[in-house]
């Protein structure tokens, strides 16, 4: 499929680049090539590996030090791109306060997901809408969430 020749990994680059990424060290090896093509940030991994070392990335074994390395960086902002236990503890310590989401309306087979959201304490900005068609047969949209403050 050519979804994110369209649109996905072209606008992600647009949105991620000047950021610090974090990521988990099974990640690093499948995606390391993509991500090569972001300039103009910090490879951030998150890894329980304390011997991992990878040309061009910081190691970290927390995703709380990776936050501390990114603003020791001078970022304002930075991107946990999972995988889904980093999701699931960013989120459940409440590290998260902005998300880049695509929902896709079809249904896949796998054994990770994004942890489930309550909705209703985040606001949305839709950022792109595919209707399928030739190239994309896939309904989906890129969706940007933003934490409500609760007062």
């Amino acid at each position: 499929m050519e979804l994110r020749e369209k649109y996905p990994v072209a606008k992600t680059y647009e949105i991620l680049d000047g950021f610090d990424i974090h990521r988990t060290s099974a990640q690093i090896f499948a995606i390391v090539k993509i991500f090569d093509k972001i300039k103009n940030r910090t490879n951030i991994i998150v890894t329980r590996n304390n011997n991992l070392k990878i040309d061009s990335c910081e190691v970290v074994n927390s995703i709380e030090k990776g936050i501390l390395l990114a603003k020791k960086n001078g970022e304002t902002e930075c991107f946990i791109i999972g995988g889904g236990q980093i999701y699931k503890m960013a989120l459940g310590n409440n590290l998260v306060d902005r998300m880049y989401i695509t929902h896709i309306e079809k249904s896949f087979n796998g054994d990770t997901f994004f942890p489930e959201i309550d909705y209703s304490m985040w606001g949305e900005t839709q950022l792109f809408c595919n209707v399928a068609d030739k190239i994309n047969t896939i309904n989906f949209e890129v969706v940007k969430y933003d934490r409500l403050v609760v007062a």
